[in-house]
């Protein structure tokens, strides 16, 4: 029997599946993500004319990946009310109100019940914050959408997947570093030789870098912010210069509230440290 990669076609393309040459974060780009955002109305609004409005609630709020396809789709019920014919139009707007996909529904006068569907397929989005509104209007007389718990009014956005298809994810953006406001007499050390304390979030893992000294046991060097923290206490072996000029060890601990703190010195080593080193702290946000 011959060997070969597991593939799937994906957008017309075969690429390996996870498992037959493929990495996860591999074979997660190439996967649809689905629904990403998502809103609904269940009650009643009437009243819409020949003035462009938001269907009130159907507001949709993501942040787009460079290189991914998004499909924003809503959809609702209505009733026209008319003594002449009658075009209704369906809109979806961003949030500069720029339309981005509109439908033209014509009818006789009268009331006449329907349903409205519309649907926009975007690429090439900036990974900044993106707003997708649905919109409505009527050239004669007014119209008006229903909605309840059972058959709601909605809006949503879906990620359906790369633009490009590829066999090798494209790499994460490095993220940058942080400095942090350093307290309790603790400063950086010699900053235009050695790097000053900060911190950075690469997926769910902190890093910690940089050169102190000048504080005390027992108190804060810095605090890192809420989305930076342990969710328990980690303990850390850092290397430097205590009081007595001795080389030694010190532990410091990240603590669940994003102290970090110096709690000791190996034997040896006397007093706070003159200057300690924070690079090689790392851990994990994920309990």
């Amino acid at each position: 029997m011959g060997s070969g990669v597991l593939k799937a076609k994906v957008g017309g393309q075969w690429v390996p599946i996870i498992g037959s040459g493929m990495s996860a974060e591999s074979a997660r780009w190439n996967s649809a993500w689905g629904i990403i955002a998502y809103a609904q109305k269940t009650a009643d609004q009437g009243g819409f004319g020949g003035t462009i409005l938001d269907i009130s609630g159907l507001i949709a709020t993501f942040t787009p990946v460079v290189g991914r396809r998004y499909v924003t789709t809503a959809s609702w019920m209505f009733q026209t009310n008319s003594s002449s014919p009658t075009t209704v139009v369906a809109l979806l707007r961003d949030g500069a109100n720029a339309i981005l996909q509109q439908r033209n529904m014509v009818f006789a006068a009268g009331a006449w019940a329907s349903h409205a569907y519309i649907q926009v397929v975007e690429t090439g989005l900036a990974a900044v914050s993106a707003t997708r509104r649905a919109s409505w209007q009527t050239t004669v007389g007014t119209v008006d959408v229903f909605a309840n718990a059972t058959y709601p009014a909605f809006i949503e956005v879906r990620d359906v997947g790369p633009v490009t298809p590829s066999a090798v994810a494209p790499p994460n953006p490095t993220p940058a570093w942080i400095t942090p406001t350093l307290l309790n007499g603790w400063v950086n050390v010699s900053s235009s030789t050695f790097t000053s304390a900060r911190y950075r979030l690469n997926g769910d893992r902190v890093e910690v870098e940089g050169l102190v000294g000048g504080g005390a046991y027992s108190v804060a060097i810095f605090t890192l912010p809420a989305g930076y923290r342990p969710s328990k206490n980690f303990v850390f072996t850092c290397f430097g210069s205590g009081a007595n000029g001795a080389i030694g060890a010190f532990r410091v601990d990240v603590q669940p509230d994003g102290t970090v703190l110096v709690q000791a010195a190996a034997a040896g080593t006397t007093g706070p440290p003159s200057y300690m080193t924070l690079t090689g702290i790392q851990f994990s946000t994920t309990p």
